[in-house]
């Protein structure tokens, strides 16, 4: 669903069943929901170059499916 993990300037989210619907959520590790966006296809990039280096958590949910993936930013 994410890749690269540990990812640097930019996540790329892949989702198998697009819904237009799907929220993404990117939270910090203490739970600070720092951006929510819409899926708008398939895959999306994030641009991460403006964070700082940690833990981080990214939610997906599109009503039906959900999912939440740990990724780190170096």
């Amino acid at each position: 669903m994410v890749h690269p993990n540990p990812a640097t300037d930019v996540l790329h989210i892949s989702v198998s069943q697009f819904n237009d619907q799907a929220d993404v959520e990117l939270q910090d590790i203490k739970g600070s929901i720092l951006l929510k966006t819409k899926m708008k296809q398939s895959t999306q990039q994030l641009d991460l170059s403006g964070m700082n280096p940690g833990l981080y958590i990214l939610k997906y949910n599109d009503g039906d499916h959900s999912k939440t993936v740990k990724f780190i930013k170096r």
